[in-house]
């Protein structure tokens, strides 16, 4: 069972991650704005510029992590908030609750950061521009 449900969760893992990607890379080659929008909504499908680019890495890098850790050999997972226990099994956050926790926090302090360091590489090409 545990096996089974090892390949199942990898799998499910890796299919987010994959789609995750996608929309990472097809947002990173449309987007030319990189400044800071906060969010105005909790949803991050509705969330633009780097706000958003840094919802698709965290997100990403989560699932990435979990397929990492099963393939490393740890236990498959459950969600103590939305599933009973199953043995064999390990508690851990879904990503919905991984989101609400901690992941949306890190997407938004990424976000002001990058936005942060994109305004200030804007605005001194700005002046050497205008110095030449």
């Amino acid at each position: 069972m545990t096996d089974t449900a090892t390949e199942a969760q990898i799998e499910q893992h890796r299919k987010a991650a994959v789609s995750f990607a996608n929309t990472f890379r097809a947002y990173n080659e449309s987007n030319d704005d990189w400044s800071y929008v906060p969010p105005a909504s909790d949803n991050p499908e509705d969330w633009s510029g780097v706000t958003k680019w840094c919802a698709l890495e965290v997100s990403y890098t989560w699932h990435c992590g979990r397929e990492a850790d099963l393939r490393r050999g740890l236990k498959p997972s459950y969600c103590p908030q939305h599933e009973t226990r199953t043995e064999g099994f390990r508690p851990a956050p879904c990503f919905r609750c991984a989101w609400d926790a901690v992941l949306y926090d890190e997407a938004i302090a990424n976000a002001r950061r990058m936005g942060r360091d994109w305004t200030a590489n804007v605005r001194a090409g700005r002046e050497m521009a205008r110095a030449s």
